[in-house]
């Protein structure tokens, strides 16, 4: 796949490469060097931050993955979250609050996120149209919990 095309998603395929080249990375980082607005849209945690989450929150998986994961960032204006959990190390789970998952039920965008895999959508089963372009993923995976999806940009 070249830049500025966008794959629709076929019925059987499980691996597809989209032609980028990875920039390697350390360890479990996932996130190389983000675009400036991106980068000034995800949060690093801070314990304030955290606390705050865990008061307000009410929903359960939201509270379970912020005490029981390694909780990378946290988008500033949807509070949604990056997380890997010890369970499945080296992959990156992504929460939406269920406010958020309701109103945009059928679109998700993470382009710009310098993500290096495709991400575990927790609780996306109504996604139909994902956008992960200019990242740096390689191979398609992780995709299996998401049985609506029509429509993946990689570009």
């Amino acid at each position: 796949m070249t830049p500025g095309q966008s794959y629709q998603m076929p019925t059987t395929a499980q691996t597809t490469s989209n032609g980028k080249q990875g920039s390697g990375g350390k360890g479990s980082n996932f996130f190389s060097s983000l675009a400036l607005n991106r980068q000034q849209s995800l949060l690093k945690p801070d314990p304030i931050l955290i606390s705050k989450l865990l008061r307000e929150e009410t929903d359960e998986r939201y509270r379970y993955l912020i005490r029981h994961g390694n909780v990378h960032y946290i988008e500033a204006e949807t509070l949604t979250l990056y997380v890997e959990l010890a369970q499945i190390p080296n992959i990156i789970v992504i929460y939406r609050r269920p406010t958020e998952r309701t109103s945009n039920a059928e679109k998700l965008s993470l382009e710009h996120r310098g993500l290096k895999h495709v991400p575990l959508l927790e609780g996306e089963e109504k996604l139909k149209q994902l956008n992960l372009s200019f990242n740096e993923i390689t191979k398609i995976e992780n995709i299996v919990s998401l049985p609506n999806l029509t429509f993946l940009d990689l570009s």
